[in-house]
C-alpha cells in the first residue's frame, strides 16, 4: 500500500526570508503502480535509477527509485 501524505507545513525557510504554510498532497505508489500510471498515461519506462548519481536501483538498498519516462510512441 502506497504512503499517502496530505498536509505539509512549511515554515521559517531561511529564518526571516521565507514563511508558508501550504496544503500539498501526494502519494509514494509501490514500483509496479508507479509502472502502471506512467502506463496509463501513456509513458513507457525509460530508466530507473536508485539515486541521483544514476545508480541501478536496488530494491534493498536504493534510498529513492528515480525514474526516467519517455512517450509511448504507438
Amino acid at each position: 500500500m502506497p504512503l499517502s501524505i496530505d498536509y505539509a507545513k512549511v515554515a521559517d525557510i531561511y529564518d526571516e526570508y521565507v514563511t508558508a504554510d501550504f496544503e500539498i498532497r501526494f502519494c509514494l505508489p509501490e514500483r509496479e503502480e508507479f509502472e502502471e500510471l506512467a502506463a496509463s498515461a501513456d509513458f513507457e519506462v525509460a530508466g530507473m535509477y536508485g539515486d541521483y548519481d544514476y545508480a541501478k536501483f536496488d530494491e534493498l538498498r536504493s534510498p529513492f527509485m528515480i525514474w526516467r519516462l519517455k512517450p509511448n510512441r504507438h
